[in-house]
């Protein structure tokens, strides 16, 4: 039986293209069909030109392939690698050095049969469908078994799609139609993308297409095709492979823009999976720059982006949606994190947690901001921020930068050049939660003023700051709250208490970042008007322990506070709370010195008025111990241990770094000191002039009579002596 083919045959070298067309009559029964491809020589230098003025060259060989029979079908469209003889190759100079494929577009028309699809239109109809059959048996996906560990490793293992028998029918069918590899793998490939958020799936898709990439990008010295020119001879089609991609590196940078949920930390199978998507990622990107690249009209920039680059633009959407996440649902996924710990640890803090501002002078525990928000530990408005709030926040954010340095970052860290995922993920969360907080804080501060100014008690004053990402549908309050005593209260303890626990979040997880070593961090100065209103504070609570402390000095009768000392319990009382109040500056370890200026130089007001109220209290009381010499001795000797004390201090704040105006109030004060001491000094002395005087005057007398008795004496020996 014979039929007849219309073939069309078309070389796709670089450097030309010469097309031939033939009918040629096949006899069924004959072995193959050789095919012939002619090249036109392409030399066009000038030597080349002068040589064929005196020779006539002919069209050169271009290569041959031969086509088994058996092979042909109907509507048949299939690329041919030429394979080229050595000695005409010989021939050809670099420029013009032969290689490429033919592509050929055969109608075959058997007399009496219906035409049937070409062998690879049925060849990937077969591999889907044994792929589909065996996926659902063995749901969701159908992996083939890896070889074992003490095997000996095979170079051909990747190609083993299906269980034993499926694989044997798709290679017998390949072998026996002429189906490439290559294009198994292929097919094989755009089976798998239909599953590529399985399990193990992403590691058998990222070693089908490296070695897809091998085939096409490996060049060899008698192969002069570039990698782009090679795939689109592909039998399996240039458009259907490039957006068979496309799908699959939108799909993939979804997955990665929530790595956090689609690969949680919990399963370590899934964070192998993650590893294995960022591997399939730097082959399609590697494939889109080395083979794609000139054939995606995307593509044409001069320098297409990297993996590290888009995997990193990822991290970012990631880290920018959990930070929303955790703003929009604080409450609930601090609750849920308390209950998988089941109360063992403190809700979220690591070692080495913040210091927290404890009682003083007898206050309320503050140290747990949230007993005022009442034991459901909710706000009392769903758009208010209260210090709950960020205390909760600040926790989470904790956990996730655990989470990532622990568990994500052994993974993600593949470009160490371009990402780091846990400085990367620290600086996102601190710049999100800085511009949060900040304006938060603002409003605190502002609000506080004003109920200060207005002599009102400090009521909540939380507030609704407009805030990056906010729950669609709450309604915004710029204004203060109502301070009716219906709200919660805040002291300025507890903003104290934010403070320290800012602090030891930036301390912990910012300041080693590489752009933050050599840098003032801003918290201070978000933080400066509530400090100073805690100093403020801080004036009425050291005035009322000095009330307290000297009254009880009082009716103890000022008795010395150690048999080595010389001055009372009250001296000691006072300088332990001023010395509690400089401690907890001391603590905030301010990294900004003009804040911290100005904290010292308030707590320096404070210290002036304690003082001073000390010294007029002793002033006020003196004259009614004048008489007591014990007592009045011991009062001078406390206000002259104020001054020593004071220095203490002064040397303890470190006088040479201090603000010009607070040394000059120091200074000032302790002249101050100086003028009570001789004040009590004068008063304590003057109860005893009259007696003083009166002894004097004795004591001149009696020096006079004996300087009397000594000159008459001296005056008749001396007369004695003038005779002799």
């Amino acid at each position: 039986m014979a039929f007849s083919a219309n073939l069309r045959a078309e070389d796709v070298n670089a450097i030309g293209r010469k097309r031939l067309e033939r009918i040629v009559d096949l006899d069924a029964l004959g072995i193959g069909l050789i095919v012939t491809g002619l090249q036109q020589d392409e030399d066009n230098d000038l030597k080349s030109k002068i040589r064929q003025k005196f020779t006539r060259e002919s069209d050169d060989f271009l290569g041959q392939t031969i086509i088994e029979v058996r092979t042909l079908s109907g509507e048949m469209d299939v690329w041919y690698n030429l394979v080229c003889s050595y000695i005409i190759t010989e021939k050809r100079t670099d420029k013009s050095a032969v290689s490429g494929a033919i592509r050929l577009q055969i109608l075959v028309e058997i007399k009496g049969e219906e035409q049937t699809a070409s062998y690879h239109v049925q060849y990937t109809a077969l591999h889907e469908n044994i792929f589909c059959y065996l996926c659902g048996q063995h749901e969701p996906v159908f992996l083939p078994e890896p070889a074992p560990a003490s095997a000996k490793p095979s170079t051909d293992a990747w190609r083993v799609y299906f269980n034993p028998v499926g694989q044997e029918v798709v290679d017998e069918f390949a072998m026996r139609y002429g189906i490439e590899p290559i294009f198994q793998a292929m097919t094989h490939f755009a089976c798998l993308t239909t599953k590529y958020n399985c399990p193990s799936v992403p590691a058998v898709l990222s070693v089908l297409l490296a070695n897809i990439n091998a085939f096409y990008a490996h060049t060899t010295s008698s192969n002069s095709q570039t990698a782009s020119e090679r795939f689109s001879a592909s039998n399996f089609g240039r458009e259907k492979f490039i957006k068979l991609l496309d799908s699959l590196y939108i799909a993939i940078r979804i997955e990665l823009s929530k790595y956090r949920t689609v690969f949680p930390a919990s399963k370590p199978e899934r964070l192998m999976d993650l590893k294995s998507t960022v591997d399939l990622l730097t082959s399609i990107t590697f494939f889109r720059l080395k083979v794609s690249y000139s054939l995606l009209n995307v593509q044409e920039l001069t320098s297409p982006p990297r993996t590290g680059q888009i995997l990193r633009e990822c991290i970012a959407a990631c880290i920018h949606a959990t930070y929303q996440c955790l703003c929009e649902n604080v409450h609930e996924l601090y609750g849920k994190s308390v209950q998988s710990v089941g109360g063992a640890g403190n809700g979220g803090n690591s070692a080495g947690a913040p210091t927290e501002l404890g009682p003083v002078d007898g206050q309320q525990d503050t140290s747990q901001p949230s007993q005022s928000m009442g034991t459901s530990g909710t706000e009392p408005s769903d758009d208010m921020r209260s210090l709950t709030y960020w205390h909760r926040l600040i926790t989470l954010i904790v956990s996730v930068l655990e989470d990532d340095r622990k568990h994500y970052a052994p993974v993600l860290n593949q470009f160490p050049h371009e990402i780091n995922l846990g400085d990367m993920s620290a600086e996102m969360m601190w710049n999100y939660l800085s511009e949060d907080l900040s304006a938060d804080l603002q409003h605190h501060a502002t609000l506080a003023r004003k109920l200060m100014d207005s002599g009102e008690v400090m009521e909540s004053t939380q507030t609704a700051v407009r805030s990056r990402f906010r729950v669609p549908g709450r309604s915004q309050h710029n204004g203060p709250v109502s301070t009716n005593g219906s709200g919660p209260r805040i002291k300025s303890s507890d903003y104290m208490n934010l403070c320290f626990r800012v602090k030891w979040f930036y301390n912990s997880y910012i300041a080693s970042l590489p752009q933050c070593r050599n840098k003032v961090p801003e918290y201070p100065k978000w933080f400066e008007s509530l400090v100073m209103l805690w100093l403020t504070e801080n004036d009425d609570v050291s005035a009322n322990y000095l009330r307290n402390a000297y009254e009880r000095d009082k009716q103890d009768g000022f008795q010395c506070s150690s048999e080595h000392v010389l001055y009372s319990n009250s001296v000691v009382d006072v300088f332990t709370q001023l010395n509690q109040c400089f401690d907890v500056i001391r603590k905030l370890e301010c990294p900004d010195r003009e804040v911290e200026g100005h904290f010292l130089h308030r707590f320096s007001l404070t210290v002036e008025k304690v003082l001073l109220a000390y010294t007029d209290r002793v002033l006020a009381d003196f004259p009614t111990y004048q008489t007591d010499g014990r007592v009045a001795c011991i009062l001078v000797t406390n206000t002259q241990q104020l001054r020593v004390q004071l220095e203490k201090v002064y040397e303890t704040m470190a006088r040479e770094s201090l603000e010009e105006r607070t040394n000059d109030r120091l200074t000032a004060l302790q002249g101050r000191l100086n003028e009570a001491v001789d004040k009590l000094v004068m008063q304590l002395t003057a109860q005893f002039e009259n007696g003083v005087r009166t002894h004097v005057r004795e004591c001149g007398r009696l020096l006079q009579k004996v300087s009397s008795v000594v000159w008459v004496s001296f005056l008749g020996v001396g007369g004695w002596s003038c005779r002799c």
